[in-house]
């Protein structure tokens, strides 16, 4: 059976807050089968109002398999920060700010679009960067590494709606958990192979 190569590798974004006041959010998604050190290795970063340049949030702890780890703004409300695992002032993201998650100063998950400013949001059908909560759907695995290429418009982040489900503002109902159907582990076998040579043995009666 073949293992996954390309998806289910390495961190996610599994959880975008733009909520009311100071109730921001990001929520971090490992889909593997082994605990990931985000000390020294993994960052958030914010590009506020289009710019090229981010505001860096060094993460630190780890992330166990099939768990999530949520970095909140300290002024959220109790709600919030009883979910949080660290707190920054830097997660202080408007609708219309990118968000990546880096992993040795390397983008592997993009929210938005990186150096461009779409106004107050980006925005597809229903789905909107500001006063939402953002869920990953479910058959996501792997996160947006590339910036989005297109001109900068509202509509420039180009997975909202193929990516993500859409919630009213300040929902708590997913926040520290998250649901995937991304295939972790390779599979393990506790059968022995039916075509093992057997030589230099004596078999004995009714023996094949």
């Amino acid at each position: 059976v073949a293992c996954p190569i390309t998806s289910c590798i390495d961190l996610f974004i599994s959880e975008y807050i733009e909520g009311s006041s100071n109730n921001k959010c990001i929520e971090i998604y490992n889909p593997t089968c082994s605990t990931i050190t985000l000390t020294g290795v993994y960052t958030l970063r914010v590009y506020a109002n289009g710019s090229s340049t981010p505001t860096t949030i060094n993460l630190t702890g780890s992330i166990a398999p099939d768990d999530v780890f949520v970095v909140c703004n300290p002024s959220a409300g109790a709600a919030f920060l009883a979910l949080a695992d660290q707190t920054s002032g830097s997660v202080s993201f408007n609708g219309d700010d990118a968000v990546a998650l880096a992993k040795s100063a390397v983008n592997i998950d993009i929210i938005g679009q990186i150096s461009c400013d779409p106004g107050t949001q980006w925005v597809s059908g229903a789905h909107s960067t500001l006063d939402k909560t953002l869920i990953r759907n479910s058959n996501v695995s792997t996160g947006i590494s590339t910036n989005p290429t297109g001109p900068c418009s509202t509509t420039s982040f180009t997975s909202l709606t193929t990516e993500w489900a859409v919630f009213s503002i300040d929902n708590l109902a997913d926040l520290g958990m998250h649901t995937a159907t991304c295939p972790s582990c390779c599979p393990t076998f506790s059968n022995a192979p039916s075509n093992v040579a057997i030589t230099n043995s004596t078999c004995g009666t009714g023996c094949t």
